[in-house]
């Protein structure tokens, strides 16, 4: 497995957490860069968006800024979550 100041080997890392610990699904809570990588990587089975009620404007980031190429999804589920929607998304390799 490869780490450094600018690389990780993700794939290695995860087959790593499952050979020693049985993991097959992790959760992640990641920001832009990260989650683009994931899926950039073919990492991501689903893709859950909070969408909050809320319009923000000029001071808005990006989610997925650094993604490379478009991601295919297909929406699984959406449920209604304390005034916010959550939308679950299969990511389509």
């Amino acid at each position: 497995m490869l780490a450094g100041n600018d690389h990780v080997d993700y794939r290695s890392a995860l087959e790593e957490l499952n050979r020693r610990y049985g993991f097959e699904t992790i959760t992640t809570d990641t920001g832009g860069v990260l989650a683009s990588v994931l899926l950039e990587q073919g990492l991501v089975r689903e893709v859950h968006l909070l969408v909050a009620p809320q319009i923000v404007g000029k001071k808005a980031v990006g989610l997925f800024r650094s993604l490379n190429q478009p991601v295919k999804l297909r929406l699984i589920q959406t449920k209604k979550v304390k005034g916010h929607a959550l939308l679950i998304y299969e990511v389509q390799h």
